[in-house]
């Protein structure tokens, strides 16, 4: 006698959805962007803000040159990766510290878009490197 309210117990289904749902949300979590660049450029300007290249690319609104460390940095590591940075130099190479490689890379990238290649991500170059993100 009495209000005895018995609960209902998930059904055996229930509790295998439920465990591949966050199996899958772990993987999720777990497994890199497939595009790291476009996410460490869109950190970047979350962090620093915008503004406009010369070219009408939207770009940090931060200079960038040796010394310099962070996800930024990091976003222009990506893309000197993938088109300037030599095989045997690839290793180790996004770290997020503008030392003496990555300004070499950058002097090598500027040189190789016609930019004037003084070592500092600067407007020009930012409006580059951010067309090769969306290119």
């Amino acid at each position: 006698m009495g209000d005895h309210m018995s609960i209902p117990r998930p059904s055996r289904s229930l509790k295998v959805t439920a465990a591949l749902t966050l199996a899958s949300a772990a993987l999720l979590v777990a497994t890199p962007s497939a595009d790291a660049t476009e996410y460490n450029f869109d950190t970047c300007i979350a962090q620093v803000g915008s503004r406009i290249a010369p070219n009408g690319n939207e770009i940090p609104a931060r200079n960038f040159a040796r010394g310099n460390s962070g996800v930024c940095v990091k976003a222009i590591q990506v893309v000197l990766v993938r088109y300037v940075v030599t095989e045997s130099e690839k290793s180790g190479f996004v770290d997020g510290q503008f030392g003496a490689r990555t300004d070499y890379y950058v002097r090598l990238f500027q040189h190789q878009y016609r930019l004037d290649a003084d070592g500092i991500v600067g407007p020009s170059t930012w409006g580059v490197l951010a067309a090769t993100y969306t290119g």
